[in-house]
């Protein structure tokens, strides 16, 4: 893995050569807390908890994405993210980290079950990498990226 590059979509504007550190996403998660939802109305925070729980109970061996970084294999995996953010070409600062090759529609089927065992078991399908949809993967583990060039342009007026 030391030469293969991955994607990263963020809000935040980096250069060539800048570190994106690891657990951005769990400072953002645990400061946000439990009862700032994001524009769809969703509690990241309760969803994070409840994926958090289910690896630390059957799956400790895993990074937690509470304090990883995170990317993903191709630049179009990045349209699961969200319609907002720019995408960098990235690699990881520790080539031999420990990742997890997650599918990210676990997350959004995650937001239709209604019982506790229907999230848990959206949660453990997330961690034993179960494919619901091609191209829809992420990669995270406890590194930094190092940034190799920014894929989204932005133009004179600062629209991208």
């Amino acid at each position: 893995m030391k030469d293969q590059v991955f994607y990263h979509k963020t809000s935040a504007l980096y250069e060539p050569g800048d570190r994106i550190l690891p657990g951005n996403w769990g400072r953002v998660t645990l400061g946000n807390g439990p009862t700032r939802c994001d524009p769809q109305g969703r509690n990241n925070f309760f969803r994070e908890y409840v994926f958090e729980r289910v690896r630390e109970a059957e799956f400790p061996g895993l990074p937690s994405r509470m304090r990883s970084a995170f990317v993903c294999e191709t630049p179009t995996a990045t349209n699961w993210l969200g319609t907002e953010g720019l995408i960098y070409v990235v690699q990881w600062e520790t080539p031999d980290v420990p990742l997890h090759r997650g599918d990210l529609t676990w997350f959004d089927v995650f937001w239709s079950h209604r019982t506790y065992e229907g999230i848990d078991y959206c949660a453990r399908q997330f961690w034993t990498s179960r494919e619901r949809t091609p191209d829809a993967w992420e990669l995270f583990g406890e590194s930094a990226l190092t940034v190799l060039s920014r894929m989204t342009q932005i133009g004179e007026n600062g629209v991208h």
